[in-house]
Order: structure tokens, then sequence, then C-alpha cells
């Protein structure tokens, strides 16, 4: 009897999800408007797939929102709205040659 082959091709574990390239270019879309708000400015961001579901004062408090609203872990991500955020999430996503938009 051969051995089962275990091993999970590169390419599926480099994939990144498509709600985590569509919550990325949203986030990146609506950096300037999300900075040059006072009253999101420095608070924590969660982007769904397109749009921005959730914003908070902290980091727990996010975490807590977004297992509230049940949202799956492949479909969104936590930024936080600082100068500099934007384009560390267009290096990302260079880096991991991802078309964002």
């Amino acid at each position: 009897m051969e051995p089962k082959n275990t091993e999970v091709p590169a390419s599926s574990l480099d994939e990144v999800p498509e709600g985590i390239r569509r919550a990325r270019a949203a986030f990146i879309r609506d950096f300037p408007a999300l900075i040059a708000n006072r009253r999101t400015r420095g608070k924590y961001v969660c982007y769904h797939n397109e749009k921005c579901v959730a914003i908070t004062k902290n980091y727990r408090a996010m975490i807590d929102e977004v297992n509230r609203q049940n949202i799956p872990e492949d479909a969104y991500l936590l930024f936080q709205v600082i100068p500099g955020e934007d384009r560390d999430q267009q290096l990302i996503a260079e880096e991991a040659d991802i078309d964002l938009f």
C-alpha cells in the first residue's frame, strides 16, 4: 500500500482569498476619506469584502464586533486608520502579486 500524499500544493497555500483581496482594495480606496475624518482617524476599521462594517476605538472591541457579526475569517481585514497604513497595505498586495483593482 502506497503512503498518502498529504502535502498541499504551494499554489493553494499562497492564494489570497477573494474576500481578503476585496477588503484590502476597499480600504485602500477609502483611506483618504478615513484619515481625513477626525471621527475615524486613529480608530480600527473592519472591511468585509468591499465595505466597512465596523469602526471601534480599540482592537479588542473590534474583535468582539467581528465575532458578534459572524464574519468569516477569509472575508475580512482589520486596519488601524493611521498615516501610512494605506501604503503598507499597497506594499503587501504588491509583494503577494495581488491585483487590487
